[in-house]
């Protein structure tokens, strides 16, 4: 058995008939698909390098802890794996099954995974859609899983490569098992609880000064949480059907802002979605408004290897209403920077752990508050990805699309991943909220061009490009 972490379990906690929790890519391939049953073999093969995808969740009984991740003695592979055919071989068709798809929730009584081969795209290439529940892990674990389950060289398994076996699979446990293991572990977090509280004593000068520190960015967290964001049509009651749309751009460019601006890749991906917002207002014919943007940041050590959540957030202010893309760039620049310094985000890391020692009522109580209360517009989130090729069963993986969950109240979603030079976003929308999701898709892809028009390097776009109401939008 392992416990999933509090923040794990918020994920959980979150999910509703509304608002699946589950993170997902986009993954799109030269070549021809695999026959029925390659991709599953193929699976089959490597899943023992990934032992969580056939674990099941298991709840304490009574809820005296967290949920528990267990071997699934009935895992069956080929319930995980699905095929679907676009009806049309066009990009426009290819969202519209996503999003069909990505409005599903995962079945809570098996492993928390599934895979669609998807079949039918144009210029001999398919995709393959990856859903996995944000409880079992963030988008930077969810990324080096391709890594383990593709092949950095162009050469398909051959009959003869040996199958990983499987550790000896465990029964489920039973319900005194289940409590007898809640129990010990809540007497290991209290002794480690005593131990630490021990060693601030023996060093109260150090002491006083983590308190003073956390206290400080405790505090401007907790600012930042508890400002209403204002009011927008991206924030209201979302249904159960979602939209998703694609937007592209070049990692080379966008990193030449670095050496000429000091800006990260994260800066130009936000200025990007700002700009984005703002030709979304415009062709809607709308004054465009500033939004308060909730941005995930990596706390996982470089080293560290583990499965789970290791991300802490930070709530900035997003220029919409600000009409020069380097002015937008450099204000999310320095509200980033100093919202790092300010010591946000290790704060806010220490909180979730903390919470890890509240009963899973109270975790469940704070998160349901919190997504209520509408801190934030949107979510956008960065997770870097491997810049060489990738292959699965000899066919090269050209273009990678996250996709992030929606919360309640919140209609918007957007979600950007790096991978082999280029710079794959995922946006994901309530079906009746945001219906012209694909005007904001192409909204940011020439938002982000035009940054780097103006950054120094001419991409082909003019300064100042606007959507207009005839324009071919993405995807048609």
């Amino acid at each position: 058995m392992e416990r999933l972490s509090a923040l794990d379990a918020s994920f959980l906690y979150l999910e509703s008939a509304r608002t699946p929790m589950h993170i997902s890519s986009l993954a799109i391939y030269d070549g021809p698909p695999p026959e029925d049953g390659e991709l599953v073999e193929m699976l089959d093969r490597r899943m023992p390098l990934v032992p969580r995808f056939r674990d099941r969740l298991m709840r304490v009984p009574g809820g005296g802890h967290r949920p528990v991740w267990v071997n699934d003695p009935d895992f069956d592979i080929t319930a995980h794996v699905q095929r679907v055919r676009l009806p049309a071989p066009s990009e426009s068709e290819l969202m519209r099954i996503t999003g069909r798809l990505l409005s599903q929730p995962l079945c809570r009584t098996r492993p928390l995974w599934e895979m669609w081969l998807i079949e039918g795209l144009r210029d001999d290439r398919f995709a393959v859609l990856s859903k996995t529940h944000h409880s079992l892990w963030d988008g930077v674990s969810g990324v080096d899983l391709h890594a383990v389950l593709l092949d950095a060289a162009p050469v398909a398994p051959r009959d003869d490569e040996p199958k990983l076996e499987w550790d000896e699979i465990e029964r489920a446990p039973s319900r005194l098992e289940l409590i007898a293991d809640a129990l010990e572990d809540r007497t290991r977090e209290s002794f480690e609880f005593a131990t630490s509280v021990v060693r601030a004593a023996a060093d109260p000068r150090r002491a006083i000064r983590d308190i003073t520190s956390f206290a400080r960015g405790a505090g401007e967290f907790a600012r930042s949480m508890i400002r209403p964001a204002p009011r927008s049509r991206l924030n209201s009651t979302v249904g159960s059907r979602r939209r998703y749309a694609l937007a592209r751009g070049s990692l080379a460019d966008v990193k030449e802002l670095k050496q000429t601006l000091g800006a990260t890749v994260n800066d130009a991906i936000l200025a990007a979605v700002a700009g984005g917002l703002r030709e979304w207002n415009e062709y809607r014919g709308e004054s465009p408004q500033d939004v308060r943007v909730m941005v995930p940041v990596s706390v996982r050590a470089e080293e560290d290897s583990t499965l789970g959540n290791r991300v802490a957030m930070v709530v900035i202010r997003l220029p919409v209403t600000e009409r020069d893309p380097l002015v937008r760039l450099k204000l999310i620049h320095s509200t980033m920077h100093e919202a790092k310094r300010s010591g946000q985000v290790a704060a806010a890391d220490a909180i979730v752990r903390m919470s890890s020692f509240l009963p899973p009522a109270g975790i469940a109580a704070v998160t349901q508050l919190q997504s209520r209360f509408r801190a934030f517009n949107l979510l956008v989130t960065n997770v870097p990805g491997p810049q060489f090729p990738l292959y699965l069963l000899g066919r090269r993986l050209r273009e990678l699309y996250p996709q992030a969950p929606l919360a309640a109240n919140q209609g918007l979603s957007v979600g950007a991943l790096t991978y082999d030079g280029k710079i794959g976003f995922g946006v994901l929308a309530d079906h009746d909220l945001v219906p012209d999701v694909d005007v904001f898709a192409l909204g940011v892809e020439r938002s982000l061009r035009e940054i780097t028009w103006a950054g120094g390097r001419d991409v082909g776009v003019a300064p100042a490009a606007r959507v207009n109401r005839e324009l071919t939008l993405v995807g048609n």
